[in-house]
């Protein structure tokens, strides 16, 4: 038990926090599905009843601890660990006086023995039966205790911490699957024909293919070298029409060609005139331009000597009015 108390924390109870509504609901589907299987109230899932009987429920975590974490079970077993290792320190106790006497027996024949050779450690041997053929002496006293050979599954169990309740297997269970024999596929087919007459006919679609596609070639071939000598033909006779017509065709050639380097000089002319007629233009903006900034530099220099001539006229009226002031001020 805690002395310490646990934290507390804040809980919104809803309106049925039990979930008895669902629980108490005899007309669920599912519940109806699993009676026509045979089930009812109160037995467990499984072929043989074997299951869990209650509904699972969804708690909130606010401790580090892991999932399935429960306190009072925790509790009990460290408290049977605790008996049971106190039963076992009582046997212990009691079995001590008897491996004190042999010790001292056989401490007094090791000193007259002659040393005994190592051995090869075996799977039967203990570790004390191993300590007592090495030189060390002493070595078996510390070893006895740790030796696990010596003590019995109960209580191994009692010293990891294992209740003996838990300790013990609990028999499985094993369902019952019945088996059924799997039908083999029928792997044979009878055609009715035997393998001569199979062979037979496969050589003859090989051969009439064959032969149908060297009949489409040779076709094609001679559709080729019949268009090949229309074409030679056609163009013997082009190039004969052609021999006919050359000098004229020579003539127009030239008058053409005339024509065309004629449109192109004036072309470049036009191009030439309308170049320098923009260059002339863009000058003649720039010197604008110039002159039109030479103008408002002008301007500006006036206007600086004017601001400063009016600046100059007022000085002189403050002065001579303080200075009548000042002849005023005298007087009196």
């Amino acid at each position: 038990m805690s002395i310490l108390a646990a934290p507390r924390y804040k809980k919104r109870i809803s309106v049925d926090p039990q979930n008895a509504t669902w629980a108490k609901n005899e007309d669920k589907f599912g519940q109806k599905l699993m009676q026509k299987m045979g089930w009812s109230a109160g037995k467990g899932l499984g072929s043989n009843n074997q299951g869990r009987t209650d509904n699972l429920k969804l708690d909130a975590n606010f401790t580090a601890k892991g999932l399935g974490f429960t306190g009072n079970a925790h509790e009990k077993q460290w408290i049977a660990h605790h008996d049971e290792f106190s039963a076992l320190l009582g046997k212990l106790k009691a079995q001590k006086a008897e491996p004190a006497k042999e010790e001292e027996s056989e401490d007094s024949e090791s000193e007259v023995e002659e040393p005994v050779k190592k051995k090869a450690k075996t799977e039967g041997t203990s570790m004390e039966e191993r300590s007592r053929n090495t030189t060390k002496r002493l070595h078996y006293k510390y070893t006895k205790m740790k030796d696990l050979s010596r003590y019995s599954a109960k209580d191994k169990a009692a010293v990891i911490g294992v209740g003996l309740k838990s300790a013990q297997p609990e028999p499985e269970v094993k369902p019952t699957v019945e088996e059924k024999p799997i039908p083999e596929p029928e792997q044979h087919q009878d055609t009715g024909v035997s393998v001569t007459d199979y062979f037979a006919a496969k050589m003859a679609a090989f051969y009439a293919k064959r032969n149908t596609v060297q009949s489409s070639v040779e076709t094609v071939e001679t559709e080729t070298s019949v268009t090949v000598v229309e074409t030679e033909e056609v163009e013997f006779s082009d190039n004969r029409k052609a021999d006919n017509e050359s000098p004229e065709v020579d003539e127009n050639a030239e008058e053409e060609r005339l024509r065309r380097k004629a449109e192109k000089k004036a072309r470049k002319m036009a191009e030439r005139a309308a170049a320098e007629a923009e260059e002339e233009e863009r000058q003649r903006r720039k010197a604008e331009k110039k002159a039109r900034k030479a103008a408002e530099r002008e301007a500006a220099a006036a206007a600086a000597e004017a601001e400063e001539e009016r600046l100059r006229l007022k000085a002189e009226k403050k002065e001579r009015k303080r200075k009548a002031r000042e002849a005023a001020a005298l007087e009196e």
